[in-house]
C-alpha cells in the first residue's frame, strides 16, 4: 500500500516570464504534518492551486491519492 498523499515532482510554472515554481519536488505521506511558508511570491498559493487541478503548469507531475491532476496551461 502507498502511503503518499500528495506526490509532486518536477513541477514547473509560469508567469510569462515569471518562474513561480522551478523543478519543485514534494512528497507528503498519509499522518504527517506539512506547512507552506514562505513570503509573498514565494508560490504557496500557486502550489496548492496547481495540486488541486485549479491551475495548469509547464512541466511535471502532480498527484493526490495516485491520481494525476494534469492541467497543462
Amino acid at each position: 500500500m502507498n502511503n503518499t498523499i500528495i506526490e509532486v515532482s518536477n513541477l514547473t510554472k509560469k508567469y510569462g516570464n515569471y518562474i513561480a515554481l522551478n523543478d519543485l519536488n514534494i512528497s507528503i505521506k498519509k499522518n504527517e504534518i506539512f506547512g507552506f511558508l514562505g513570503p509573498s511570491g514565494a508560490g504557496k498559493s500557486t502550489l496548492i492551486n496547481v495540486i488541486t487541478g485549479q491551475l495548469g503548469y509547464e512541466k511535471g507531475n502532480s498527484h493526490i491519492f495516485d491520481k494525476n491532476w494534469m492541467l497543462i496551461s
